[in-house]
């Protein structure tokens, strides 16, 4: 027996498989779409109809963070360790704030990575007013949203990071501290108050060469789906997967469990929470082709979600 809401998701996920995939789509049995997938189909809508590179949306994203990832809710320790496939993440907060976690963060290094391919530049200045850095951001200013961020912001700037990879003949390290310094003089009170004293960070060495190596996602398809981390996390896999795949690849749920599974999730809740997550990610992804079993997903080559530049 399905629910309502798997009706829905198998519909949409279905529609924006199809050659001639429009936004409306008839729902039969009288079911409505919600407003989170009416928002992923008109998003997905406005990304087919322009390219990234021709709407001026393509944005960046470091490879080493979309194998290993950041938490998704807080994990409440000072000191997080994920592992995956031969990849590590390490990081170690202030034991006042904690490690950064959720959606912020991400969205946050989406526009730093991002700025420093565009300008080449080491320190960017974050708006005159919080509300000013919060739409460069891609998110609202009210008040939930501005304690939430500087408090993520606080955890990044305090946290030390390193990322690496081990095999059986080798193992390399890379820190991945974000900030070398970093201010923030934001208006607690009125989020569109112009500062006197500039709020700026400035990146390390080691993280602007990062950086300049990482990978094009879409701006669009990330506020899309912005509101969640693991599909943010998911579009970037599939983007980055898929666009250097050659022969179809299968991944076992426990595989994809390891990458990204919460602590204590259980398989079988798991699986049924991801297949949720990349049918909306589908949505925006459409071009990307993954078969679904209940041992495995097999992964297929498939067109890249942002097209390489042409010199």
């Amino acid at each position: 027996m399905y629910h309502a809401t798997e009706i829905e998701d198998e519909i949409i996920a279905w529609a924006a498989r199809q050659p001639d995939f429009e936004v409306v789509i008839s729902i039969p049995n009288g079911l409505k779409i919600s407003n989170v997938q009416k928002r992923l189909l008109d998003a997905a809508e406005v990304i087919d109809r322009t390219s990234a590179r021709k709407a001026g949306k393509v944005a960046f994203f470091p490879t080493s963070l979309v194998y290993t990832t950041l938490p998704y809710r807080n994990p409440k320790v000072i000191v997080y360790h994920r592992k995956n496939n031969g990849y590590e993440l390490l990081i170690t907060g202030n034991p006042d704030f904690g490690v950064p976690f959720g959606p912020h963060p991400r969205l946050f290094i989406c526009w730093l990575v991002t700025e420093i391919v565009r300008t080449k530049e080491k320190k960017f200045t974050l708006g005159n007013s919080y509300a000013e850095f919060l739409k460069s951001v891609q998110l609202p200013a009210d008040s939930k949203t501005r304690k939430a961020v500087k408090n993520q912001l606080m955890r990044m700037q305090y946290a030390n990071i390193k990322v690496g990879r081990t095999d059986k003949h080798s193992s390399r390290v890379q820190s991945y501290d974000f900030f070398d310094s970093s201010e923030f003089w934001w208006n607690k009170v009125d989020a569109h108050q112009m500062t006197i004293e500039k709020s700026f960070v400035e990146v390390s060495d080691n993280f602007y060469q990062i950086a300049l190596k990482a990978m094009p996602i879409d701006l669009r398809a990330i506020k899309a789906l912005r509101q969640s981390p693991k599909a943010l996390d998911v579009y970037m896999w599939l983007t980055l997967r898929l666009s250097h795949l050659q022969n179809p690849l299968d991944l076992t749920w426990k595989q994809l469990k390891e990458q990204f599974g919460e602590e204590g999730e259980e398989l079988d809740d798991f699986r049924t929470h991801f297949k949720l997550v990349l049918k909306k990610v589908n949505l925006i992804y459409h071009q990307a082709k993954f078969v679904i079993s209940a041992k495995n997903i097999k992964l297929i080559s498939s067109p890249a979600h942002v097209q390489k530049s042409v010199k």
